[in-house]
């Protein structure tokens, strides 16, 4: 994404607004970094970036929770994997699903909060349009011919490009307004779907990782604003139950 203009903001002391850009600049770089991940099929080039990297511990949200803990430890496994098993295979075997998640959505999952969220399960539906119009405020263009509006990664990227351009809480709270509005209602039932459909490890441990950093960051974004979610998540949190899913964290051994 890319910005035209600028934004007059309160303003912070010069401590506070340190400390400020420190956490926000540090977190919209995790976030740009998942988007990353989730832009292009991996590549043997790329799983290499990402091991020297050490993701996902090189994150700087620090998860907690022992769901939380499980989906890094899960992910952490996932990326060993790769270094160990580094094959042709195995990266045919991680396109096949990326192609299958995020381009033909063959486990009836997909990437596009319209299809979670309208009534028909239809893209670019209120959503989308919900969306545009927030980028639009900040005079933010994308590539429609490359994803919609309300594709995950560009949720992410302008979650991120609202931290980058903090100058006081002001954006902090737009930022969880925005995810209370939009990822959050539906970036787990997009998980659990993935989780239980997907043939690696490493697209069913990324999705669930993002997720579980996603609700921390929104959380901790109230403990920094004293700004208190609008209204709650999508209901998901009988989600998980009942479901035999292999990767998912409280449900199977494997975590």
């Amino acid at each position: 994404m890319t910005n035209n203009t600028g934004t007059n903001n309160n303003v912070l002391s010069a401590d506070e607004l340190r400390e400020l850009k420190i956490f926000s600049e540090s977190i919209a770089g995790d976030l740009i970094l998942l988007s990353t991940i989730q832009r292009t099929e991996l590549t043997n080039t790329s799983i290499r970036q990402l091991l020297e990297l050490d993701f996902p511990n090189n994150l700087s949200l620090e998860l907690i929770g022992n769901e939380a803990k499980e989906a890094k430890d899960f992910l952490n496994q996932s990326m060993l994997n790769l270094k160990e098993n580094l094959t042709i295979n195995t990266i045919d075997d991680l396109a096949v699903d990326f192609a299958n998640i995020y381009l033909v959505h063959t486990y009836q999952s997909s990437p596009y909060e319209s299809v979670w969220l309208d009534e028909e399960s239809l893209l670019q539906q209120q959503p989308t349009f919900d969306i545009q119009k927030e980028y639009d405020k900040h005079h933010l263009q994308f590539n429609e011919k490359d994803r919609y509006a309300d594709h995950i990664c560009l949720q992410l990227e302008f979650i991120a490009y609202l931290l980058n351009n903090t100058k006081s809480y002001d954006q902090l709270i737009e930022a969880g307004l925005f995810m209370d509005n939009h990822i959050l209602r539906w970036v787990k039932l997009f998980s659990i779907r993935v989780a239980k459909h997907s043939l690696t490890e490493f697209y069913a441990g990324i999705l669930v990782f993002i997720t579980e950093y996603l609700d921390q960051l929104r959380t901790l974004i109230v403990e920094i604003t004293g700004q208190e979610r609008i209204k709650p998540v999508v209901e998901t949190e009988q989600a998980f139950k009942g479901i035999p899913l292999k990767f998912v964290p409280g449900v199977a051994k494997s975590w």
